[in-house]
């Protein structure tokens, strides 16, 4: 259940001499938050490529961006279930993103995340928390970190094939029911659940991770004794991910303490 937002920068880095837009994207229940950014040449073949890839439930946008109508339209046309949400330009300030982020983060600066003071993933996360300070009036302490991703981690999969696929989502009633997602689903709590449609989504591309995971699959499936008793452990764990946000958040009861 992510909340996404979108910058697109009025500035050139330094760098490549080049523009940058950046988005951000969040979910706040659990804490997981991301960024990325990309080429404002590219803006509408990488900006879909995500949408199909993170699939969000609401998106924060720029009052800029509203003037680019060949993504607005084609955003209305095929989502038109994600709440839209327009916010003025100066809600992305790079400086303020900064000095939220820092804050929240309690640290000095954004460099152990793979972020600078000019990095455009800046505003766009920092427009994320400002919006969730207006709306959510809670705590945000369990939002410890962001990772930063990069377009060449995942596998490339545009918004038709996405579809086609029938990854998560069927095309008869657009469920579950006779995807991948279903095919594969055995995990036990909800956090590997939402590991497990997360993975599905966004294939990774890392030769030495994905060996990495095949090495604890052929290890459990070897030793099946250790394998059972893990699944019969997993079973009686509640959501633990979501239950910490909820405390941090000051949203607990008593039952969930």
């Amino acid at each position: 259940n992510y909340l996404m937002a979108i910058y697109c920068s009025s500035k050139q880095t330094q760098k490549a001499k080049d523009y940058y837009d950046g988005i951000a994207y969040i979910d706040v229940s659990s804490g997981s938050f991301f960024c990325m950014s990309f080429l404002r040449k590219d803006i509408e073949k990488e900006l879909f490529k995500e949408l199909g890839r993170i699939c969000p439930s609401e998106i924060l946008i720029p009052q800029s961006l509203e003037k680019n109508q060949s993504v607005m339209k084609r955003l209305e046309l095929e989502y038109p279930h994600i709440l839209k949400n327009s916010m003025p330009d100066s809600s992305f300030n790079a400086e303020r993103s900064f000095d939220k982020l820092c804050h929240l983060f309690r640290t000095e600066s954004l460099k152990a995340f793979g972020l600078e003071k000019t990095s455009p993933e800046l505003s766009a996360a920092g427009a994320i928390i400002e919006y969730l300070e207006q709306t959510s009036q809670s705590l945000l302490l369990h939002i410890s970190s962001i990772t930063h991703v990069s377009e060449s981690d995942f596998v490339g999969i545009d918004y038709s094939t996405r579809k086609n696929l029938e990854l998560i989502n069927n095309l008869n009633d657009n469920t579950t029911s006779y995807t991948l997602f279903e095919v594969v689903n055995s995990t036990k709590t909800s956090m590997g659940t939402r590991l497990l449609r997360r993975m599905l989504q966004q294939p990774i591309r890392s030769k030495e991770i994905l060996n990495e995971r095949l090495d604890k699959v052929s290890s459990l499936i070897e030793n099946k004794k250790t394998f059972n008793l893990i699944r019969s452990s997993l079973s009686s764990i509640s959501d633990i991910e979501r239950l910490t946000s909820r405390i941090a958040m000051q949203k607990a009861g008593p039952r969930e303490l």
